[in-house]
């Protein structure tokens, strides 16, 4: 798998080691849920602390993180913000989103 982010020290807390992540980097569904699994970890928070500070569902967390289902545009929002993701890099994630999912096979009905 291609490098999608880096670690750096915290500023802000020291000792504590930061995952930053290039939104540019991902052009894969993979990619996305490698990014999404490493910003998991960073926060250290369950699946159920996240949903409590966010409009996402802990069934629609895990799953998306897990790689069981794909998220809507506005719910990978929700969820990046869950991961504290800055709101100024968000217009970047979305064209994650569109470039991950022209990488997602078709739904079957």
């Amino acid at each position: 798998m291609r490098r999608i982010g880096r670690t750096i020290r915290s500023t802000t807390n020291p000792g504590v080691a930061e995952i930053i992540i290039d939104p540019d980097a991902i052009t894969i569904r993979a990619d996305l849920c490698a990014a999404l699994q490493r910003l998991h970890r960073q926060r250290g928070l369950s699946y159920n602390e996240l949903a409590a500070s966010s409009q996402v569902p802990t069934t629609t967390l895990h799953d998306t993180v897990t790689v069981k289902s794909f998220p809507t545009r506005e719910t990978l929002g929700e969820i990046l913000l869950a991961y504290a993701v800055t709101t100024d890099t968000l217009e970047a994630w979305h064209r994650v989103h569109t470039r991950a999912a022209a990488d997602t096979p078709p739904t079957r009905r």
